[in-house]
């Protein structure tokens, strides 16, 4: 818990193998949450929804949920461009 206290204000990014629900990125809100501070939580979450996907090889269910490469990519772009005062390339 003090690497994410040390965190605390920074954008934080969690990348799950499977579903977001349950995953670190819910153990990093529950942590925020239980020292009241979600209110400073810049938090991005990727992985897959809880949902019926189609079947696919996995290359193609991470494309479609932009969880591929080019996804992953864009995803941390954009959420890094809205929390970050610099340019992100």
């Amino acid at each position: 818990t003090a690497f994410l206290d040390n965190l605390n204000g920074l954008p934080i990014i969690t990348l799950e193998e499977n579903s977001v629900i349950g995953g670190i990125g819910s153990a990093v809100l529950e942590h925020y949450e239980s020292r009241g501070k979600l209110h400073d939580l810049r938090l991005k979450r990727l992985g897959f929804p809880d949902a019926w996907l189609e079947h696919a090889t996995r290359e193609e269910q991470l494309a479609d949920m932009a969880l591929d490469t080019a996804g992953l990519v864009d995803s941390l772009r954009v959420f890094l461009s809205e929390h970050v005062h610099q340019p992100v390339e």
